[in-house]
């Protein structure tokens, strides 16, 4: 199993912080994102904070 890192992911696209702006400016709350995609509340809070890179397949999804 793959390690999680602790801190956040280095980036200079900030990919997270743009999904969870734009999560909150559509008024969806986390729960509402996972029932949507398929994807648990917890690897979402995760990719919103920089902590985990989704795969190109997440993102497309």
């Amino acid at each position: 199993m793959k390690t999680l890192p602790i801190q956040p992911v280095p980036s200079d696209i900030a990919l997270g912080r743009r999904l969870r702006a734009l999560r909150e400016r559509r008024h969806f709350t986390l729960e509402q994102v996972a029932e949507r995609t398929g994807f648990s509340k917890g690897f979402i809070s995760r990719v919103e904070r920089d902590l985990t890179s989704p795969s190109v397949q997440s993102l497309v999804t």
